[in-house]
């Protein structure tokens, strides 16, 4: 058997590298070869190495220019072929693999949706093409199971028509390891944040999906009511896509007189620091699919307030281990604050109940072998059909 996973972009952050390892290491566990499809290597070297310690072969091929891109299907068709490939996972992209893949007579083609209807990404009402989608429609007919990463993206589907027969869940894998509380003390004194003050955190990147100028509106009311609130965003903002918006979240600072509440943390190598200074984590997304900053969060031991994208509803009760907000609604994203601000003894119930619950996703090993049994089951049901 041979397992080929389409990733097709670059992988960066080490946390996609040690869910690459470990799915790769299953799948050589269960006596398959495996490959993994990048576009080019990492700016970090070492975390191909980690690849390869898992005895993977990384594959080099341009990234697909659109969905339907001739050149990537050729590519990929002359891969699977020369390859024998016998299981292609097409993740972080769709469609041309996909072709390429079922051009080739590879039996089990799978595919990762990871993301919602991206009208909401864009902040604009669906249009005729949004909702033929035809780009997403080629891809779940091509593929033999769509693995969905939370329940809202398969009822996404379910709406546009696609068989439920033909859709799992598969959630995002999430490992996190609470830090002392010694150490909160120690890095709330670096980073200058008192007892009594009451630190908001979100984690995500300067781009208008993450809905960091709705946070940043409702937290100049919360700080209107509350002047010990204090706010920090976690993420890259120095990207392309990333540097305008971030001017004009600083432009809205400025004029709402936030200088000295508000700061940008960046990139951060280890993110149970942020997290460890952090009252209450937000999640004031427009859309997800899945959001690892907030099953982490949760698993790290703080109350949260996210909206309600993707995987949020899976994973938050509202009232019980959570708040659930709509997206956009400034007024309903301050009042959550206003309210665990306002009152420690509200946070640390949330806390009790988050911790007592246990863990809110799969550890990674225990997603690798459930992405490897199905596998095994469309392997199996390849075999029914041709018998």
């Amino acid at each position: 058997m041979t397992y080929v996973r389409y990733w097709g972009s670059h992988f960066k952050h080490p946390r996609t590298c040690h869910l690459l390892r470990a799915t790769m290491r299953s799948v050589r566990q269960a006596g398959w070869k495996s490959y993994l499809v990048c576009s080019r290597p990492p700016d970090d070297p070492r975390l191909a190495e980690e690849i390869f310690g898992a005895g993977t072969e990384i594959v080099y091929l341009p990234r697909p220019r659109r969905n339907f891109d001739p050149a990537c299907v050729w590519r990929a068709y002359r891969l699977f072929r020369r390859l024998n490939c016998t299981v292609m996972h097409c993740d972080n992209m769709h469609t041309s693999p996909l072709i390429g893949a079922a051009l080739a007579g590879v039996p089990v083609r799978l595919w990762s949706k990871r993301s919602m209807n991206p009208v909401y990404e864009t902040m604009r009402k669906p249009t005729l093409r949004d909702r033929i989608a035809i780009s997403l429609r080629v891809s779940c007919w091509l593929a033999t199971r769509v693995l969905a990463v939370s329940t809202a993206v398969k009822e996404e589907l379910i709406e546009l028509g696609i068989p439920t027969g033909k859709l799992a869940v598969l959630p995002n894998p999430a490992e996190i390891e609470r830090l002392s509380e010694e150490t909160r003390r120690q890095v709330r004194t670096e980073l200058g944040y008192g007892d009594d003050e009451v630190v908001f955190t979100t984690i995500g990147h300067a781009v208008p999906v993450k809905g960091w100028d709705v946070l940043l509106q409702s937290f100049a009311q919360v700080a209107k009511h509350y002047p010990r609130a204090r706010l920090q965003f976690v993420g890259s903002i120095t990207g392309a896509r990333e540097r305008e918006y971030y001017q004009c979240l600083n432009a809205s600072i400025r004029t709402w007189g936030l200088a000295d509440r508000v700061r940008f943390l960046g990139d951060q190598p280890d993110i149970r620091v942020p997290l460890a200074a952090a009252d209450v984590f937000i999640l004031p997304s427009r859309s997800e699919g899945n959001s690892n900053a907030l099953t982490e969060a949760m698993m790290f031991g703080l109350p949260c307030i996210a909206t309600k994208v993707g995987a949020a509803a899976d994973v938050i009760a509202h009232g019980e281990n959570g708040w659930l907000v709509e997206r956009n609604d400034a007024e309903e994203l301050r009042d959550a604050m206003l309210s665990l601000a306002r009152d420690q003894g509200l946070r640390q119930r949330i806390v009790s109940t988050v911790l007592a619950q246990g863990r809110c996703a799969p550890t990674f090993s225990e997603y690798s072998d459930q992405f490897v049994q199905i596998c095994r089951e469309q392997l199996d049901a390849n075999s029914t059909r041709k018998a």
